[in-house]
């Protein structure tokens, strides 16, 4: 396998390992700053001794700092979790959707082990058309017309179901044919050597032929393609194919000319093959035959069945015949014997191959994963072990003979080296932190790390402490959360772990528009969540990039949405997981209905208070569009004494002039915290209410001709085209600015030929877009799945689908716009 593209890493520190060059530079530090003071540099002076310890401590964390990367991310097994630090491997990162036409073919080869080769065309209006030849069968066995005719029709059906799953967006699979076949024989003569038995020459013949002439794919382990060189991203580009790797010969079309010359060159390279003297395809009766694909029939290349079949093929040993006209006993003795033989050989070639298809590839000798040393990297071992005795800091400490002096020239000491060794067992805490750091662990609250020193680590050293040690622990916490810019050095850590696949978080446009986080670590952290989103689902987001949504499965209230609209409702900052559900849903929760602020009346909104506070089911309320936008944002709810000593919770509409609505009444007991309260509802709401709706009008495309239901739709409507329905009613939906970036976002997020037509809906028509929203779905749904009752089931389709198309074509004319 060749090497893969890299930038080759900075080496370590020439010095950060070298004793003797951290001890010059350390002594030359010493001569500048105290060299009028201290005179003596000798190994014996004590300053020198403790320099000496320092720079030998240090050669310890530079050796620590320069382990493999794998090292640092290996737990105590040596096992790297690829999980928790968003690493993937080759089959699960480079394989994508199928989007080419060569996609297609070797996924379906790959799914269904009926057919022996597919070929995908563009019929229009977003449409493929499959078309697929059914295997050979086995070597003797004749397969009746009906029973063809049946197995035909059920790998017709798995194909629909199977290429339905893998569509691409604004795409849908249109006709399904059965290849009828034409059959042929091989006729010529072939020179063989004596060094391998002649049938089992036969056989191999006629199986590489027949496969060359029915397929133009091929299935090879990917063992023995990263052997022959092949790159995991080539390996693994497309679809990913569970048994094997399969390639494409150069007949690529179903009534391509079978080339002569290309298969003299198979049977050439057959092992026992001297020389392919004459070669020709031939009919039944021995016909000379060109097959082409003339007439919408297919070649297939079938064994010898009869006598005259048999004596087409003339396989020998160099001046003796095998196989001849003559019609000598013996002759065709020994020609019947050849068949058989070869037959008995063919036969396990298929199965071998049939074997081939249906078992599941392994992966597990393709690459190596890669593993840590597995050995820790925290604990610090005090340098004051390494003092001589008589300084009395190490593990033996002073003699209890000795005077108080000495006692406590012994504890100076011991605190004075406590500052050195406190920054390098925080710096070893360090990187044993760098897993936590460079994972997608969403508890994570630090990137600074430090640790504690006590007795084990450090000789006698808790007798100094002024508090307890787990006092002193919470307060080197509380030092290192300080000067610990966490959100910054988090975000561009998962900048760095994004850009190892190529991507890039670029929304820093959100923070323009965040009006739902006033304090500034909470939006950060908004921002770091939507960050870690991308990258955990960055294994899906890439593989269906350009992926439709499984329409034979449920959609509403689930993830089952596009991948382009996965990406963007995490690059948007949606705060609901689910893609696809109500965005009504949550306002008819809390029994509230969005009406213009020209639509209420004076003091209509004096029950909103209560009404919030109360939450009770079933119970409607109208609420002005202003007051559900702005209401939670500083400032905007206050409480005001009535004359008559009542306290009324008030909405500021406007500055200048001075305008308030009054929501209602506090009643005994309720405080300012009410105001916190609500504020918060109606944050929580706008949030909630925010998401959109994609739609691909391919499947709004009529499935039965001569339907009864006018849209009006043009021929240009249905082909890669989609509509973006979004909500206005929200603080951040409705500001013109966002919507500019909403709209810049999703149609720098579609494949690059699919145009988008944008809907900014108000609560009333969203309401109604989504109830026949949901309906359609599910029609579309059990079109998918009809069986016997197809017609029915398109029929109700067509109804749904024509009255989405005149709702989005009522309101094109309306609100809609289009990005370009």
């Amino acid at each position: 396998m060749s090497a893969a593209l890299s930038i080759p890493s900075r080496g370590p520190d020439p010095d950060g390992l070298d004793f003797e060059a951290l001890q010059r530079t350390g002594t030359t530090l010493l001569q500048a700053l105290c060299g009028q003071r201290w005179t003596d540099y000798n190994a014996h002076d004590p300053g020198v001794t403790m320099l000496d310890q320092l720079s030998y401590a240090l050669t310890e964390l530079a050796y620590r700092s320069a382990f493999r990367h794998e090292d640092y991310l290996a737990g105590r097994d040596g096992a790297i979790d690829l999980e928790r630090h968003a690493l993937h491997l080759p089959q699960a990162i480079f394989p994508s959707e199928p989007i080419t036409a060569g996609d297609w073919r070797r996924l379906l080869y790959d799914r269904i082990p009926g057919i022996e080769d597919v070929w995908v065309s563009e019929a229009g209006d977003g449409l493929i058309d499959i078309a697929f030849k059914l295997g050979d069968p086995a070597t003797g066995v004749r397969t009746e017309p009906a029973q063809a005719q049946a197995q035909a029709a059920g790998v017709a059906r798995r194909i629909r179901a199977e290429a339905g799953t893998e569509r691409a967006l604004c795409q849908d699979i249109g006709r399904i044919t059965a290849l009828e076949t034409e059959d042929f024989y091989l006729k010529g003569d072939i020179e063989v050597h004596s060094r391998r038995d002649p049938a089992a020459i036969y056989a191999d013949i006629f199986f590489r032929c027949a496969h060359h002439v029915i397929s133009g794919l091929q299935l090879n382990s990917y063992e023995h393609a990263a052997a022959d060189g092949m790159p995991p991203d080539q390996l693994f580009s497309g679809p990913f194919t569970t048994h094997g790797h399969i390639t494409e010969s150069l007949q690529v079309e179903p009534d391509a000319a079978i080339s002569l010359p290309r298969l003299i060159g198979l049977i050439r390279g057959i092992d026992g093959v001297r020389q392919v003297h004459a070669l020709s395809l031939c009919t039944a009766d021995g016909r000379p035959a060109s097959p082409g694909g003339a007439g919408g029939l297919i070649p297939r290349l079938c064994f010898p069945g009869n006598a005259q079949q048999k004596r087409l093929l003339h396989v020998h040993f160099m001046g003796q015949t095998m196989a001849t006209d003559s019609a000598a006993e013996s002759d065709s003795d020994a020609l019947n014997a050849l068949i058989s033989s070869a037959r008995i050989n063919l036969n396990k070639l298929q199965f071998e191959a049939r074997a081939l298809r249906q078992r599941h590839a392994s992966l597990e000798h393709l690459g190596e994963v890669a593993a840590g040393a597995g050995q820790p990297l925290a604990p610090y071992y005090s340098i004051q072990h390494q003092f001589p005795a008589i300084y009395g800091i190490n593990a033996y400490g002073v003699p209890a003979s000795a005077p108080p002096e000495a006692h406590a020239h012994a504890r100076q000491l011991k605190a004075y080296l406590y500052v050195f060794e406190q920054v390098m067992a925080n710096y070893l805490q360090n990187l044993a932190g760098i897993a936590s750091v460079f994972s997608i662990d969403t508890d994570l609250a630090q990137s600074y790390f430090s640790q504690a020193l006590n007795n084990a680590m450090l000789p006698d050293i808790e007798p100094l402490y002024t508090r307890e040690p787990d006092q002193m622990a919470q307060e080197l916490d509380a030092i290192r959360r300080r000067l610990d810019p966490f959100e910054d050095r988090r975000e561009r850590v998962i900048d760095v772990m994004l850009a190892m696949y190529g991507e890039s978080y670029t929304q820093q446009a959100l923070r323009k528009f965040n009006v739902y986080f006033p304090v500034r670590q909470a939006m950060q952290a908004w921002l770091l969540d939507n960050k870690l989103a991308f990258l955990t689902r960055i294994v899906v987001l890439l593989r269906q990039r350009a992926a439709g949504f499984r329409y034979d499965l449920p959609a509403w209230d689930s993830d089952n949405v596009s991948g382009a609209q996965r990406k963007i409702a995490i690059l948007l900052g949606l705060h609901e997981h689910d893609c696809c559900r109500s965005l009504c849903e949550p306002m008819r929760r809390a029994g509230l209905r969005i009406v213009p602020d020209e639509h209420l009346a004076q003091g209509a909104l004096s029950g909103v208070f209560r009404h919030l506070r109360a939450a009770r089911p079933g119970a409607t309320m109208r609420i002005a569009a202003t007051l559900m936008r702005k209401a939670f944002a500083p400032g905007r709810l206050d409480i005001d004494r009535t004359p008559e000593g009542r306290d009324v919770v008030r909405f500021k509409v406007r500055n200048a002039p001075l305008e308030y609505w009054p929501l209602g009444e506090l009643a005994s007991g309720e405080d300012a915290g009410e105001l916190k309260n609500l504020s918060e509802t109606l944050r929580t709401l706008n949030m909630r209410c925010e998401g959109f709706h994609l739609i691909e009008h391919t499947l709004l495309r009529p499935r039965r001709t001569g339907n009864t239901e006018p849209c009006a739709a043009g021929d240009d409507f249905y082909p890669f085209r989609v509509s973006v329905v979004f909500p206005n009613w929200t603080a951040r939906f409705h500001d013109p600015e966002f919507q500019k970036l909403a709209q810049e976002t999703v149609s720098l997020n579609l494949p690059a030929h699919i145009l988008p037509t944008f809907y900014w809906l108000g609560y009333v028509q969203m309401d109604d877009f989504e109830t026949h929203f949901r309906i359609w779905l599910d029609k579309l749904r059990h079109a998918a799945l009809a069986g016997h009752d197809a017609a029915d089931a398109d029929n109700a389709l067509d109804k749904a689908s024509a009255y989405l198309t005149r709702f989005l074509l009522r309101q094109q004319r309306d609100a809609a716009s289009h990005w370009v």
